[in-house]
């Protein structure tokens, strides 16, 4: 029983150890509230500017452009897999 016991009482020194680094990992620029920060991002200008949101902005209103073709016919989707398969011939031929 007393084996149960530390290694119980071992999993929660971790875990807790592990917490505390995870808070702290969190509180990059010394700012200990954490809705700090995301005010100053909120603006669109400002997250256009920002070099750590990686992608650009998405119009999500806008409908995305289809990248394969609707085919209604086999002789349709023949002609495409044959140009798509040429494309293929072209950039893999040096």
């Amino acid at each position: 029983m007393k084996t149960i016991h530390k290694i119980i009482g071992t999993i929660t020194i971790v875990s807790l150890a592990s917490a505390a680094s995870f808070a702290h990992a969190q509180d990059t620029n010394g700012i200990s509230n954490p809705n700090a920060d995301s005010s100053a991002m909120s603006s669109p200008i400002a997250q256009e500017l920002s070099s750590r949101w990686g992608s650009p902005a998405v119009n999500r209103s806008a409908r995305p452009a289809d990248p394969i073709p609707k085919v209604t016919t086999r002789t349709e989707e023949a002609k495409r897999f044959a140009r798509q398969e040429a494309e293929w011939q072209r950039l893999s031929t040096p």
